[in-house]
């Protein structure tokens, strides 16, 4: 299942690689934008209207990646995390969840999947910025703001 979901959301195994969390938010943002033209929070209430993920146990690594990307959207730290419902856009960064989303963008999900590619040396730089692969074209979803394609409908 996780090769369907972007590589910036994968659970990192390396301790020593800096802070997924600015690429995470950025991705978070252009799924929100991309499935329902609003912000994190409109993409909880979008995943919770769906009501398809199912609650499980988050391990307390994930729990901490999750508090990452809610201080780095400046969104507050919830008392616990969970999926189902949905209760907090660090939330959204838990696999099962980023699968859904994944479905929901059908067609488009490639193409987000390449935007938010890591890059295997570059991953480790310690540079958030330098840790995303540019897409094709050469834009680069962190410093340029994601720009349909001309005729494509996103929503």
């Amino acid at each position: 299942m996780l090769e369907h979901v972007a590589e910036v959301f994968g659970e990192s195994q390396d301790q020593s690689r800096a802070s997924l969390a600015p690429i995470r938010v950025a991705a978070l943002q252009a799924q929100a934008w991309m499935l329902v033209g609003g912000d994190l929070e409109d993409l909880v209430t979008h995943m919770n209207r769906l009501a398809i993920t199912r609650p499980h146990i988050i391990g307390q690594a994930v729990q901490g990646q999750m508090e990452e990307v809610c201080r780095e959207g400046g969104r507050p730290v919830p008392p616990y995390f969970s999926t189902a419902p949905v209760n907090s856009p660090g939330a959204l960064i838990d696999w099962r969840v980023q699968a859904a989303i994944m479905g929901e963008l059908g067609h488009r999900a490639e193409t987000f999947r390449g935007m938010f590619r890591l890059q295997g040396p570059r991953a480790a730089t310690g540079s958030p910025a330098g840790q995303l692969g540019q897409t094709e074209g050469g834009i680069d979803p962190l410093s340029s703001p994601f720009t349909p394609l001309q005729g494509t409908n996103y929503l």
